[in-house]
Protein backbone atom coordinates (compact mmCIF):
# COMPACT_ATOMS: atom_id res chain seq x y z
CA UNK A 1 0.00 0.00 0.00
CA UNK A 2 1.15 3.68 -0.74
CA UNK A 3 0.01 6.65 1.23
CA UNK A 4 0.08 10.26 0.31
CA UNK A 5 -0.35 13.63 2.21
CA UNK A 6 -1.92 15.96 -0.11
CA UNK A 7 -1.80 19.72 1.41
CA UNK A 8 -3.78 22.55 1.42
CA UNK A 9 -7.00 22.84 0.10
CA UNK A 10 -6.97 20.60 -2.82
CA UNK A 11 -9.86 18.67 -3.09
CA UNK A 12 -10.71 19.16 -6.73
CA UNK A 13 -13.03 21.42 -8.77
CA UNK A 14 -14.31 21.22 -11.90
CA UNK A 15 -12.24 21.96 -14.63
CA UNK A 16 -15.45 22.17 -17.19
CA UNK A 17 -13.84 20.14 -20.06
CA UNK A 18 -14.89 17.13 -18.09
CA UNK A 19 -12.33 16.86 -15.79
CA UNK A 20 -11.21 17.55 -12.52
CA UNK A 21 -8.07 18.72 -10.41
CA UNK A 22 -7.35 18.01 -7.23
CA UNK A 23 -8.30 14.78 -4.86
CA UNK A 24 -11.32 14.22 -7.20
CA UNK A 25 -9.37 14.32 -9.91
CA UNK A 26 -6.72 11.37 -8.96
CA UNK A 27 -9.69 9.23 -8.34
CA UNK A 28 -11.60 9.96 -11.49
CA UNK A 29 -7.96 9.25 -13.05
CA UNK A 30 -7.26 5.53 -11.08
CA UNK A 31 -4.36 7.75 -9.55
CA UNK A 32 -6.29 6.94 -5.99
CA UNK A 33 -8.70 4.66 -4.59
CA UNK A 34 -10.06 6.81 -2.37
CA UNK A 35 -9.75 9.97 -0.11
CA UNK A 36 -9.90 9.95 3.87
CA UNK A 37 -9.99 13.40 5.25
CA UNK A 38 -12.70 16.01 6.07
CA UNK A 39 -13.96 16.81 2.78
CA UNK A 40 -17.25 18.59 2.56
CA UNK A 41 -19.75 16.98 0.70
CA UNK A 42 -20.80 19.03 -2.20
CA UNK A 43 -23.47 18.09 -5.10
CA UNK A 44 -20.85 18.47 -7.85
CA UNK A 45 -18.64 16.10 -5.97
CA UNK A 46 -20.94 13.70 -5.71
CA UNK A 47 -22.01 13.35 -9.25
CA UNK A 48 -18.46 12.23 -9.62
CA UNK A 49 -17.45 10.22 -6.83
CA UNK A 50 -18.66 8.59 -4.17
CA UNK A 51 -18.81 9.17 -0.56
CA UNK A 52 -19.38 7.11 2.56
CA UNK A 53 -20.90 8.06 5.78
CA UNK A 54 -19.08 9.75 8.25
CA UNK A 55 -17.30 7.39 11.00
CA UNK A 56 -16.66 10.15 13.66
CA UNK A 57 -19.52 12.31 14.67
CA UNK A 58 -19.18 15.94 16.20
Amino acid sequence: SEYYIISGNQYGNDLGNGSWSGVVGKIMNNELDLCINEMVWNSERSNVIDYIESIIKS
